[in-house]
């Protein structure tokens, strides 16, 4: 694990050393942009800075995105059977040996949205655990904003699971008996789109808090562990209607209600309510922007990370 977090911080190196000679040439940005400092900027300029790495951030999340399976025998063809093989494992365990597909119509297909969706989710908790550590040696070494590390991260996710999303829609359609298109599942693009922003917002809070309490990488471990257990991943939540208090902190989970949401449209076609999308706009932009503003304020800090 160590060498491939090595390798990976020689190419992030590469790549943000190679976007300076170019920005360099063409004047746009001061040749000292990346120097060795210690300096939080205010708010308002942080922004404008990031904003400033949006060509660096997308080139190298685009290409990172398409090397992750270059080195395997079997290639990008990896961004297929990935998808298909963990959905095969959980539908034997859960839906075989646990029976947990009872009173569900079409348990595959609401596996299927369950797994490949909330791996979308998880990949915040998992990707933000220890990103900066990764890192540390060119955060030391340059003065940078440390978020286009994160938003880095965030939309080489985003772009490494369009393929493992359309697998998944099209299998649930399939197991749904595909009768075609309705105009519901056209929320799955703008639904894709908040479960990544929401990803990020995660990522940006664990990336922060790994960095200077490295032992809570165990922690976040075990959270993303829960959160996929109680997020109705592989089961009805509506068996815990005789519950109340049980159904209410279930629903009021954000990973149940974007899978839930995701499911509706694509399994049953029914369009989301207004006061649907505004409880799951919130939490992708709350989340978002507390988890940015957060990071934000340790941004002289991140230099001494160990």
């Amino acid at each position: 694990m160590n060498n491939a977090a090595d390798e990976q911080e020689r190419e992030l190196l590469e790549a943000l050393t190679a976007w300076q000679a170019q920005q360099d040439k063409h004047n746009l940005i001061d040749s000292g942009v990346l120097r060795p400092a210690m300096h939080r900027q205010g708010l308002r300029q942080y922004l404008h800075e990031v904003w400033r790495y949006r060509d660096f951030i997308f080139r190298y999340a685009s290409g990172r995105a398409v090397l992750d399976t270059d080195e395997m025998y079997l290639g990008k063809i990896w961004n297929i059977l990935d998808p298909l093989l963990r959905i095969s494992m959980y539908a034997v365990i859960f839906g075989l040996l646990l029976r947990t597909s009872r009173g569900i119509e079409n348990f595959l297909g609401f596996l299927i949205i369950g797994v490949m969706f909330f791996s979308m989710l998880s990949k915040g908790l998992g990707a933000g655990s220890g990103l900066l550590e990764r890192s540390k040696a060119l955060i030391r070494t340059f003065t940078f904003p440390k978020a286009s590390l994160v938003f880095t991260e965030g939309l080489r996710n985003a772009l490494s699971s369009v393929i493992p999303g359309l697998v998944a829609i099209v299998a649930a359609l399939y197991f749904q008996g595909f009768s075609g298109i309705t105009p519901a599942i056209a929320s799955v693009v703008p639904l894709f789109i908040l479960i990544h922003v929401f990803a990020t917002g995660l990522m940006f809070i664990v990336a922060r808090i790994t960095t200077f309490v490295p032992d809570t990488k165990k922690v976040v471990f075990y959270v993303n562990r829960a959160w996929f257990y109680i997020s109705g991943v592989f089961y009805s939540v509506e068996r815990y209607v005789s519950v109340p208090r049980m159904e209410a902190i279930m629903t009021a989970n954000p990973g149940y209600r974007f899978l839930s949401a995701v499911r509706n449209v694509t399994l049953y076609s029914q369009p989301l309510q207004v006061s649907e999308w505004i409880a799951l706009v919130a939490w992708s932009g709350g989340v978002f922007i507390g988890g940015f503003i957060f990071f934000w304020l340790a941004e002289d800090r991140y230099a001494q990370v160990k």
